[in-house]
């Protein structure tokens, strides 16, 4: 997805289960997490939102079982964006 719309937001709630409002700052590059739950290691990549990557995306998509695509409710645009991905 685009820019602050959550993304590493989302990955915080559900690796943590926890949400700071007070860390807003925008991933720069793609950021990587390996976590275990459930005796299952998920690898999660959080990429950053800016136009400039979109190009990546699909080599962060190759051999996944799961992509989010993250938008923005209050930012119509960045549903348009998403459906580049």
């Amino acid at each position: 997805g685009a820019s602050a719309v959550g993304k590493t937001s989302i990955i915080h709630q559900f690796l943590y289960n926890q949400f700071n409002h007070k860390d807003l700052n925008t991933t720069l590059t793609a950021a990587y997490v390996s976590h275990k739950i459930n005796d299952k290691v998920v690898n999660i990549w959080d990429t950053a939102g800016q136009e400039r990557f979109s190009s990546l995306a699909p080599q962060f998509f190759k051999d996944a079982d799961i992509v989010a695509l993250v938008f923005s409710v209050t930012e119509p645009d960045t549903l348009e964006k998403v459906k580049s991905y």
